[in-house]
């Protein structure tokens, strides 16, 4: 009412008062806010408003005042009224405007920030170039002569729609590109509209208007990425990315020259203005590692392409590597040299990152071992490196013998090794098919992985029945079998309610299947009656059944195990075998890529399964094997036995399990549920 007061001196119409019913109804209302009378005496004088009300046209005032007084409604109107008054005001403006689109125009420039006279709703539909925007979207579908209008739209309405855009909340773009076809603006004008977003730092709109408008061979990645990093937009980054292969390779390019030792400075000076000098908390070259690594799995492109990235990787290995060794006493000797040439190979820059590892962890026999048999040059080794050659140059560096516990003090595999079949082809694989899919059938589940593996892919899947342990070698099988056969292979067991499936921690070993092979994703994230031996111990403890059996040391040491978070706990195997999306732990993330089920177990041998299977079975497993070089083909007897325990040993401690649950409780669920789905 009180717009119409001030509108009404301002502009009018001469139709309004042409043929009246003398009715008062809502169209006289809404009349009598917009229009004045004529004047009630002639001059004699044909003046400009006596030529507007002859030709029937409105008188109109300029676009900002118009905008300026609908802002003062905001100021005087509470939020509810606002809502029911502002659709029919804005309506009635563009349709007796003659140049609605410009009106439209004058809003988004002059409504931004949502209210005016200094209001601010709690509600943000009722910012002002979102509500005109779409009262306008509403008109023109309204119209009987919406190809008119949309007739009268040039390209100086879509250049001053995408100037105006910058006063506007970003949610408005694609109704803003709709309404004005912005995809037919010039294509100089586009590339000056994201050139005019990032000088203001508005990054993200600039991404998501230069993928709406096409113009990725227009502006260089780094422009657009760069300060997306700098802001941890990644989630914008994937969706700039999208499908297209050639710019997903192009960005971990990108990252991978970011990781050059001054670099990443360079480009944050160059395209933020950032000072990298400074606190950069969230943006260091571990975190662009990090971030190359996760786009390289979601990606499914293979890191050695890029040196540096890989380079990072192979360090982080390489300490990992040296600490189960030293750190942990969980290494045997033998293997850890056969580890070492794997990770190392012919790379100068590893060799004597492992000889300065050495020295830190103050094994100066064995660094010396590794400076000679590399030829580390004398410029380059730890000085006491040098100095130990030195004393010793007519002895080589010390080698232990590997040293196990006695043979009989672990539990022992039942089946003679030729009941333990290495499945590498088709025939093999049929072989498997036959034992294996069978109604009733129960089958324990394991997984290997190798520490040193570049590609963190899943080396060997165990699967056991009562009579026969098949062990699938998963990086010859793909290339092996097609595709559709080796799907079909898996959805027969995992899609399959009458096969009960068996393991410990199985949503690593099922997380690194998936990751090995993507077209299993969704199989792999809601399996079929899959039973964790480690959530099965969980419920047991929490229905208090353990706690009237006598005291036992092992399975107190199981016990505490599962009610603490450790390096063998499931919160470190989800992080780090299943992503962490790009913000998880660091050793998290290169426990992913451990052996043995994974990284997230590498202690079990102390507790977990071990001292499960000890208090069942009456022995614990060896696992000397654990960490070993799971891609060695072919694999070492004591690997071959060690897969085949690791996964057999599963169906004999489900079933004492089971037998003491249902004796103390017939009702027991002994099999609970995975949750699902399961992080992929």
């Amino acid at each position: 009412r009180k717009l119409g007061m001030s509108l009404g001196a301002r502009y009018y119409t001469c139709e309004s008062y042409k043929d009246d019913d003398e009715t008062s109804g809502d169209e006289d209302l809404m009349a009598s806010t917009f229009v004045r009378a004529p004047p009630e005496e002639d001059d004699g004088w044909e003046s400009g408003e006596d030529l507007y009300a002859s030709s029937k046209l409105v008188a109109f005032v300029d676009d900002a005042t118009l905008v300026d007084e609908v802002k003062a409604l905001y100021s005087a109107t509470q939020e509810e009224d606002l809502k029911k008054a502002l659709p029919p005001l804005l309506k009635g403006m563009f349709a007796d405007h003659p140049d609605p689109y410009s009106l439209l125009v004058s809003f988004l420039k002059r409504g931004g920030g949502g209210g005016g006279g200094g209001k601010v709703f709690c509600s943000a539909t009722l910012a002002m170039p979102r509500v005109a925007l779409a009262e306008f979207r509403k008109w023109l579908e309204e119209q009987n002569g919406l190809k008119e209008t949309q007739e009268a739209l040039s390209q100086e309405h879509r250049v001053q729609a995408l100037d105006a855009f910058t006063h506007c909340p970003p949610c408005i773009f694609n109704d803003l590109c709709s309404t004005f076809d912005l995809t037919s603006t010039e294509r100089t004008k586009l590339l000056c509209f994201v050139q005019n977003l990032q000088d203001l730092g508005k990054y993200k709109e600039a991404a998501v208007a230069t993928k709406k408008f096409g113009l990725h061979g227009d502006i260089p990645l780094q422009n657009i990425v760069i300060p997306l990093i700098a802001q941890d937009m990644i989630n914008v980054i994937e969706d700039y990315l999208g499908d297209n292969k050639d710019h997903q390779i192009e960005f971990l390019h990108l990252l991978n020259a970011l990781c050059l030792p001054g670099k990443l400075t360079i480009a944050l000076k160059q395209y933020v203005g950032v000072d990298c000098t400074k606190d950069t908390s969230k943006l260091n070259v571990p975190q662009l590692h990090k971030l190359g690594i996760r786009m390289s799995r979601l990606y499914n492109i293979e890191l050695k392409t890029f040196p540096h990235l890989m380079h990072i990787k192979c360090v982080k290995l390489l300490k990992q590597l040296v600490y189960f060794k030293y750190g942990e006493d969980s290494i045997l000797d033998d293997n850890f040299e056969e580890l070492v040439e794997v990770a190392v190979g012919d790379n100068a820059r590893l060799q004597q990152e492992l000889v300065y590892e050495l020295v830190q962890h103050k094994d100066l026999k064995m660094a010396a071992h590794f400076a000679v048999l590399y030829k580390v040059p004398k410029e380059k080794q730890p000085c006491e490196v040098d100095a130990y050659i030195a004393e010793h140059s007519r002895r080589s560096a010390h080698k232990l013998a590997a040293v196990s516990g006695p043979q009989d003090s672990f539990l022992d595999l039942s089946l003679p090794l030729t009941d333990v079949i290495f499945v590498d082809s088709f025939e093999s694989l049929q072989c498997a098919r036959r034992a294996l899919i069978k109604d009733g059938v129960t089958i324990g589940i394991d997984g290997e992985w190798s520490l040193v593996s570049p590609s963190d892919r899943l080396a060997l899947l165990q699967l056991a029945v009562q009579n026969s342990v098949f062990l699938l070698d998963m990086l010859t099988l793909p290339k092996a079998i097609s595709q559709y056969e080796l799907k079909n292979f898996f959805v027969s067991i995992f899609g399959n309610c009458k096969i009960l499936k068996l393991g410990y921690q199985i949503d690593a070993d099922l997380g690194m299947l998936a990751r090995s092979c993507r077209y299993l994703m969704d199989l792999l994230a809601c399996p079929k009656r899959v039973v964790d031996l480690k959530i099965l111990a969980e419920n047991l403890q929490a229905c208090n059944y353990f706690e009237g059996l006598p005291e036992h040391p092992v399975l107190k040491s199981f016990l505490e195990s599962t009610s603490k978070e450790s390096i063998s706990g499931r919160d470190h195997n989800t992080t780090g075998c299943l992503g962490d999306g790009g913000s998880g732990r660091e050793t998290g993330e290169v426990q992913g890529v451990l052996g043995n089920s994974g990284g997230g177990r590498c202690n079990e041998g102390r507790g977990g399964l071990n001292a499960l299977v000890h208090k069942y079975m009456g022995k614990p497993l060896d696992k000397s094997q654990q960490i070993s070089n799971w891609e060695r083909r072919p694999l070492k007897p004591e690997q071959v036995k060690y897969a085949a325990l690791d996964a057999f040993c599963l169906l004999g401690l489900y079933k004492a399990i089971k037998v003491e649950a249902l004796a103390v409780d017939p009702l027991f669920n002994v099999e609970p549920p995975l949750p699902q789905p399961l992080p992929m």
